[in-house]
């Protein structure tokens, strides 16, 4: 597997892994929500952050978004989680930022577990504006 930067070629599959992956982790969220979200990934989100890919044997299979050290999404295509990409894209952003903080819903309970495993720890609850849900911000200890 390569991380390499994102590209303008890559926003169709980011985008399919981004919609894919929210769907299934993020259920408790109507769907109407991540369609209504889908263009402003590619034309607001991914621009304001340094997004970075991962890709096996030349396909995207996951990606991630750093606003400084702020993990604004991280999203591995459901047909090849559980295979280390999203920890080697956390590896790799700790390496480049430090001690990485992230926002995760409080009903996603395999991200929360993903990112427990990773070092990060409860920082505080909040409410996500736009889908009224509970988020934890979680930060990684030094």
């Amino acid at each position: 597997m390569k991380i390499r930067p994102y590209t303008p070629e890559d926003a169709q599959e980011v985008l399919r892994i981004w919609y894919d992956a929210s769907l299934i982790s993020h259920d408790f969220v109507p769907a109407e929500f991540w369609e209504a979200e889908r263009e402003n990934i590619i034309t607001i989100y991914v621009p304001l952050a340094e997004t970075w890919v991962a890709e096996e044997a030349g396909r995207v299979v996951g990606f991630m978004a750093l606003i400084q050290h702020v993990l604004g999404g991280l999203f591995v295509d459901p047909a090849h989680q559980g295979r280390g990409i999203g920890t080697a894209l956390v590896t790799f952003a700790k390496a480049r930022k430090g001690p990485l903080e992230v926002d995760v819903f409080t009903q996603n309970a395999g991200a929360r577990s993903f990112y427990e495993k990773r070092g990060f720890r409860l920082r505080n609850e909040t409410i996500h504006g736009p889908t009224g849900c509970p988020q934890l911000t979680m930060v990684m200890d030094q």
